[in-house]
């Protein structure tokens, strides 16, 4: 394939061939990640290459320190390849149209531009090209392409199931400013790459084959280890050294000792060379400019730059491409931004904006050419931050051009100051910096006038102190926000709607001010906010131990609006979670997380990851609850967030179930001290249900029985009477209780988990129904009614997940083996240890091994299969398709799927993920 001259990364190439073979028929993905000047860029031009002559429609866009602050530069540079958008013919509806057009500036906003429908628009544009031919979306250095591309890209990337894209991106390890795109979870089919240093022969065939230079075995080694193997790095040291460079020897290299200082040095002698005193700043010129363009550059530094330019571009520094000029790699443009003279900067971008007709780049261009401050600038700004938010532009765009507008403002404009202050608060909170915006709300507040714009700033005040960490002062923030709000029955009502989730640890009043939000709000047109009250009115009903009017749910959904809202609540996702409905729970959470990106809002975002990483666990899906709970923690202090404790604590659940219950335990109780010493009950019970998770694999009932009453006190304290959720202790107490001789009290809480059951049925309660009955019917010496009790996990089409299920066959096993059913208590406990194998719980697989071991007759997982049964699933867990083993074992596809269905059915499995584990 093209490329192969790239030396030592066959491997590399082989995966980029790899991409380009899974992206047949469905999307696929491979990240390349690696230090700067490793390599990544020229993988992409190979791919780019083999992309071509395999017939791919190439979509590239390469990311710009310069651009990384203009929204959709990278959209533009994107769809330049594609003339065709223009045609009437093309499949755009006007809206879409509209909306590209006015993202890539080729069109005036009429009204805000949403940034739903241009990332809309640009996944209907992926999936009419791929319709006509595969398409490559390849990015090179991602960490460097604006906030606004990515959201719309992520958007569409997720939608093209079924469509023959391979989306391939680049980025460095260690960004300035870590970009969060998971490639890995919008694609099925993906790979990562981390590319190494090349060896000394490849390092010296690339030097070979870049620079003409031949070194001896000695001075190779010299190279290699001062750059360690890093391809741009060596190159650069060795058009540093010169003719010297053969004849290095043992002596100490003559050069900079990093790469940046190689760089700069290079750029200085460039300079000197063929420049003068101009050349950096014409650099700076191409560094800081939007499009940097051989006529606009021209505009700004004089005929004489083309010549000059040519010159940068023999040096290796710059490439000039069908009239647009950019530099060799992205580390020389950071070394020139770095580099130039603050008087030079200001007077290029002071050339830049008497050029520049687009507003915000303009803008931007005057405030960086402006010492002090400058109420034309500031206004310039405000013009350009006004533009982005009309054309659906990622909120931290808007955020740096208030920022920049607010440093120019006049102090004399005391308006001016407290107005931008305020916008500025909003537009960091939209992009997630959480403390950013409230040192800038706590700011402000005090130099607003009373009324409704007091109250909204209070109120976002009061959510980030409460996304930051729940607390008494997010409670008064918020609650001082309510003689503001007085005759604006929609901010009235979103305030008691947000007290009303804050006073979590005081069930009594998050209801009043339950009903007070869904009072006001009935009185408006507020639908989304209406439709967000309705929902925590249920909810705060429910957990005071009110029948669950569902009509509040349902008549919510209905008002919500299909693109979502920063209002929408979570409601519907956790009771479907609570009532084991994981897709539904899944779908919701997956859905506004999309939205909220999908408008550039990111202040919610580390806590729906949480919310996801407490689907997939209680799916069962362990890997991946622990996936999300990682994204989550690093989203959360990306923003600041509190969220991160919940993450850190689903994390440790994961663990605890998987077997390292050392890991686990430290961390619940570091979290656990934590969380008791301030007071946050909610969190506390979160932390206990971790450790009574460990101590219940350990089988240390006295422990579960202080660890539940503990939480079961936080509840009392709560004022929580029916707790919905899985973190309910009661589910662990009563089986405990029973352990421990405390039969009457087990009766007692056993009695009362019925009758919350019979008021909203749970699958996880009928699970822990089962096992308290069971232990206590035999306790008092009843084992038929115990085994009869247990009689439940037989139920035909029972929806339990698979954890419960096998929690209570072990238990059945056990009541089996003390009535002396061995053969049934085999069947149990062998069904019990293959589903436990298959989720990876190596501590309940233990017990489940003792139990049987107990018996006298423990057979090996699998064996109740039948021989071709397990010829048939030992293929299968080795990746073959159905009719791979169906070829194999000269049998029919049908027959396969025959017999895979009965093998997911013993084993108690549901994927070949899961079956492959247990062959493992």
């Amino acid at each position: 394939m093209p490329g192969d001259q790239l030396f030592g990364r066959q491997a590399e190439l082989a995966a980029v061939r790899w991409l380009l073979d899974a992206a047949a028929n469905e999307p696929a993905g491979l990240a390349i990640e690696g230090e700067p000047g490793i390599g990544k860029s020229a993988i992409i031009q190979a791919a780019v290459a083999e992309a071509t002559r395999r017939g791919f429609r190439v979509l590239f866009c390469r990311g710009a320190p310069a651009e990384a602050r203009y929204g959709y530069a990278g959209l533009a540079d994107l769809l330049e390849s594609v003339p065709e958008l223009s045609a009437p013919s093309f499949p755009l509806s006007e809206a879409q149209r509209h909306a590209l057009a006015v993202a890539m500036l080729e069109a005036d906003a009429t009204g805000p531009v949403d940034a739903a429908a241009i990332a809309n628009a640009t996944s209907t544009v992926l999936r009419h090209l791929a319709g006509q031919q595969p398409v490559l979306l390849a990015i090179d250095d991602l960490s460097w392409l604006d906030a606004s591309t990515l959201t719309a890209l992520a958007f569409a990337v997720r939608r093209l199931a079924g469509c023959p894209v391979a989306v391939l991106i680049a980025r460095r390890l260690d960004a300035p400013n870590p970009t969060v795109w998971d490639l890995h979870r919008m694609v099925d089919t993906f790979r990562q790459l981390e590319l190494g240093p090349l060896r000394p022969a490849d390092l010296h065939e690339t030097l070979r084959a870049g620079l003409g230079v031949h070194l001896g075995r000695p001075a190779l080694r010299r190279i290699h280890a001062a750059t360690g193997g890093n391809p741009l790095y060596a190159v650069e040291l060795v058009r540093a050294l010169g003719p010297d460079a053969a004849s290095i020897g043992s002596d100490p290299l003559p050069v900079p000792g990093s790469l940046i200082e190689i760089v700069a040095d290079r750029l200085s002698k460039v300079d000197a060379a063929e420049h003068g005193d101009t050349g950096l700043p014409m650099l700076y010129a191409v560094a800081a400019a939007a499009r940097p363009t051989m006529s606009r550059l021209t505009e700004v530094l004089g005929d004489g730059v083309q010549a000059r330019l040519e010159s940068a571009q023999e040096a290796g520094v710059v490439r000039i491409v069908e009239g647009r000029v950019e530099f060799t790699h992205p580390l020389l443009a950071s070394v020139v931004l770095d580099r130039t003279p603050p008087i030079q900067r200001r007077e290029i971008h002071s050339r830049l904006a008497a050029v520049e007709s687009e507003p915000e780049a303009r803008a931007r261009h005057l405030a960086l050419a402006t010492l002090g401050s400058s109420a034309e600038v500031a206004e310039a700004l405000d013009t350009a931050a006004r533009q982005v938010v009309e054309r659906g532009g990622a909120a931290a765009n808007v955020a740096e051009l208030l920022r920049l507008a607010l440093a120019r403002t006049p102090d004399a404009d005391e308006s001016g100051h407290v107005r931008r202050a305020h916008e500025l608060a909003v537009a960091l909170y939209e992009a997630g910096d959480l403390s950013g915006s409230s040192a800038e709300l706590e700011a402000i507040i005090p130099r607003l006038p009373d009324g409704p714009e007091k109250a909204r700033a209070l109120l976002r005040d009061g959510t980030i102190a409460w996304l930051q960490e729940p607390s008494e002062a997010a409670r008064s923030i918020t609650a001082e926000a309510l003689p503001y709000a007085v005759g604006d029955d929609a901010l009235l009502g979103q305030i008691h709607g947000r007290l009303s989730v804050f006073y979590n640890t005081d069930r009594h009043r998050s209801a009043e001010h339950a009903a007070k939000a869904v009072e006001a709000l009935e009185r408006t047109d507020a639908h989304e906010l209406y439709a967000a009250a309705l929902c925590n009115l249920f909810h705060t009903e429910v957990l005071l131990g009110q029948p669950p009017r569902v009509e509040l749910i349902e008549r919510a959904i209905e008002l919500e609006d299909p693109i979502g809202s920063p209002d929408q609540s979570t409601v519907p996702g956790v009771w479907y979670l609570a009532l084991d409905q994981w897709d539904a729970a899944r779908d919701r959470f997956a859905t506004m997380i999309a939205r909220d990106r999908a408008r550039g809002d990111l202040s919610s975002e580390a806590g729906m990851l949480a919310r996801l990483a407490e689907v997939e666990l209680v799916a069962d899906d362990w890997p991946a609850a622990m996936r999300m709970a990682d994204e989550a923690r690093a989203a959360a202090r990306l923003s600041g967030s509190g969220s991160v404790d919940r993450a850190a604590a689903i994390r440790a659940q994961v663990l605890a179930h998987s077997g390292d219950h050392a890991a686990a335990r430290t961390t619940s109780s570091a979290g656990l001290d934590r969380a008791e010493s301030k007071g946050n009950r909610v969190d506390a019970i979160v932390w206990l249900s971790v450790l009574t998770s460990i101590a219940a694999a350990e089988g240390d009932s006295a422990e579960v029985v202080a660890l539940t009453g503990r939480a079961a006190d936080h509840y009392e304290q709560i004022g929580t009477i029916e707790p919905l959720v899985r973190l309910d202790p009661s589910q662990e107490r009563a089986s405990a209780l029973v352990e421990v001789g405390a039969l009457d009290e087990a009766a007692a809480l056993l009695d009362a988990i019925e009758v919350r059951h019979r008021r909203i049925p749970r699958p996880f309660l009928a699970a822990a129904l089962s096992r308290g009955r069971g232990l206590l019917l035999a306790a008092r010496g009843d084992l038929d009614g115990a085994l009869a009790a247990s009689d439940v996990v037989l139920t035909e089409g029972l929806t339990w997940r698979r954890y419960d299920r096998a929690r209570t066959l072990l238990e059945r096993g056990r009541l089996q083996r003390r009535a002396r059913r061995t053969g049934a208590a085999a069947e149990s406990l062998e069904e019990a240890l293959s589903i436990f194998t298959a989720l990876g719980a190596s501590v309940w697989s233990t017990v489940a091994k003792a139990e049987l071991e107990r018996l006298g007759r423990r057979r090996s997982v699998g064996t109740e299969l039948t021989p071709t049964e397990r010829r048939v699933a030992e293929l299968i867990a080795t990746g073959r398709t159905n009719r791979e083993v169906a070829t194999e074992l000269y049998m029919s596809p049908r027959t396969v799927e025959a017999h895979v269905t009965h093998i997911y059915r013993k084993l108690g499995v549901r994927t070949r993920a899961e079956l492959g584990r247990v062959f493992s």
